[in-house]
């Protein structure tokens, strides 16, 4: 949605030229509880619904109701931005734009999210140039990556260490043991740092816990 007001605000402002901008994926289903839920949003979208405006919605974009229309929108003679689903490309429509556009220089694949380790998306963000690919019907195909790979970080809807910090601090109870186990091994290990670091010392003498992928936890009331 970050992405939509973006682009938005970029052609209205004649910053970016009017192009085609293609959904396609869980973006329309997200967007449409955006949308339903206005005053929840950020306080400069919300007064934009106040006044009549939808910033998620422009001339430009276009939903993508039928798969049967992707090889239409690459074989296209103009220009256009392509934005599905999933992130990472763990499943969705974008696999199947990836696989149709990655042979074309031309081409450009734009991250905007975070690449989780071993995901396709951070395959073709470390450089992978050869990915091999399942199709439905069970056969294995090579993609060759020629397109370019950029990434745009600032996205992101995810607290930051201090936030997450914050939170803990905030809490009514203050948990004796912290299980942290969602990250890179590197940001795990700077969160616990600064959760010892805390000005409560309930959080400072927590017991902090950082499993190792497959490690089991036994949780007793």
């Amino acid at each position: 949605q970050e992405i939509m007001r973006v682009l938005r605000s970029a052609m209205r402002e004649k910053k970016l030229d009017e192009i085609t901008v293609y959904i396609e994926g869980m973006i329309d289903e997200v967007t449409a509880i955006h949308t339903a839920y206005p005053e929840l949003l950020s306080r400069e979208t919300f007064a934009l619904f106040k006044s009549g405006e939808n910033p998620f919605s422009y001339t430009t974009f276009k939903r993508v109701e039928d798969r049967r229309a992707r090889s239409d929108i690459i074989d296209a003679p103009e220009s256009s931005v392509i934005m599905a689903t999933s992130g990472m490309l763990t499943g969705g429509p974008a696999v199947e734009y990836f696989k149709l556009l990655a042979g074309d220089p031309r081409n450009t694949m734009v991250f905007v999210n975070y690449q989780v380790k071993g995901t396709l998306g951070r395959r073709i963000k470390d450089g992978e140039k050869e990915i091999q690919l399942h199709e439905e019907d069970g056969r294995i195909v090579t993609v060759k990556v020629n397109m370019e790979i950029q990434s745009v970080e600032g996205f992101s809807g995810h607290s930051d260490r201090k936030q997450l910090v914050r939170f803990v601090e905030s809490l009514p109870t203050i948990p004796k043991k912290i299980i942290l186990n969602h990250g890179e091994p590197s940001a795990i290990a700077s969160l616990a740092k600064e959760l010892g670091k805390s000005k409560d010392i309930r959080v400072r003498t927590a017991d902090i816990i950082m499993p190792n992928v497959l490690d089991t936890l036994t949780f007793k009331p």
